[in-house]
């Protein structure tokens, strides 16, 4: 899914500062349903907000940032949409931040994070000089997070320090969804939320089942990634074949098959898929319209010209020639 943006600079010209807020509020529900949440802004300045939101499988990055002083969870906003998310916040701005959570008090400092939860009360406020960048998180539905750690709510309003290696590399990933405006691969967005939440397993719980669990899911995560950009590198070559990535890997070819049958597509289906879409392209472009159907069937991966238009007319209800473009 694309990346989604909520900020004051859409809100309507002439709302005075001190209905800003309110007027953001109701903007931001507009568009996702209730937010949640509560926002205080210093009144000496015009309220700046922005929220930018890019969702990763069942997961979601978010970045705030503006002249906020205070985010709030309030009961009613609890009561409002229900949720029981887990968040890890980590603080990417120059100033620390105050985090109050389920009796705690924990400061953060710049590049450290915390866990905070949807389903109790808490606040995070800043000095009223947040700057650029007042809240970076990873957000988790409660059941995802516990399949690495059973009791999240153990580890809520604790300090996490900035040299934490698997937090520098969850940072790393985060970063990328938001610069990447999005992802439009279910497949890959579900392979990556998988690592993430292992990573967080690791931030929040070295060691024991979470680390296990991390590494195992993370070499699958990493080899499914890895697997799935060789197939779209690939799948061109006639001769292109499962054995060939698993003898580059130094794996069996029934593990890679196994790996991606828990995607839902197999390897002979998604490769074929491939080069049916490809060839599809490009029967319909007016400046290959010269070219022969078998050219543009052999240039898709195709080494068979019958088996070509009977996966074809399958797929899409029509011969090669149909398709190609007048």
């Amino acid at each position: 899914m694309p990346k989604l943006i909520f900020s004051t600079d859409e809100l309507p010209p002439g709302v005075p500062n001190s209905a800003r807020a309110a007027a953001w509020s109701e903007h931001y529900e507009r568009k996702l349903g209730r937010a949640g949440i509560e926002l205080l802004a210093s009144p000496e300045r015009p309220l700046q907000a922005r929220i930018e939101i890019v969702p990763v499988g069942p997961l979601a990055v978010t970045l705030i940032s503006g002249s906020i002083n205070r985010l709030a969870r309030t009961r009613s906003g609890i009561l409002a949409d229900g949720s029981d998310a887990v968040l890890l916040v980590l603080n990417p701005g120059p100033s620390p931040w105050r985090l109050v959570q389920r009796g705690r008090e924990v400061v953060v400092g710049a590049g450290c994070s915390t866990l905070y939860t949807d389903s109790l009360v808490g606040e995070f406020e800043g000095s009223g000089q947040i700057g650029s960048a007042a809240s970076f998180s990873i957000r988790m539905p409660r059941k995802s997070l516990t399949s690495v750690l059973p009791h999240p709510e153990d580890q809520l309003a604790r300090p996490i320090d900035a040299s934490s290696e698997p937090l520098r590399m969850l940072n790393a990933y985060a970063r990328t969804m938001l610069e990447s405006g999005g992802l439009n691969d279910p497949v890959v967005s579900r392979s990556i939320s998988s690592h993430m939440i292992d990573l967080v397993g690791l931030v929040l719980a070295p060691g024991g089942k979470a680390e296990e669990t991390a590494r195992r899911g993370g070499l699958r995560a990493g080899r499914l990634h890895t697997l799935l950009g060789e197939i779209k590198a690939g799948y061109q070559d006639p001769a292109f074949s499962i054995q060939q990535v698993a003898a580059r890997h130094r794996v069996t070819a029934r593990y890679l098959q196994e790996l991606l049958q828990e995607t839902g597509t197999g390897f002979t289906e998604r490769v074929l898929e491939l080069r049916l879409q490809h060839s599809s392209e490009l029967l319909a472009r007016a400046e290959v319209t010269r070219r022969k159907v078998s050219d543009i069937a052999y240039s898709s991966g195709f080494s068979d010209l019958s088996y070509f238009h009977r996966c074809f007319r399958r797929r899409f209800g029509m011969t090669p020639a149909d398709a190609k473009a007048n």
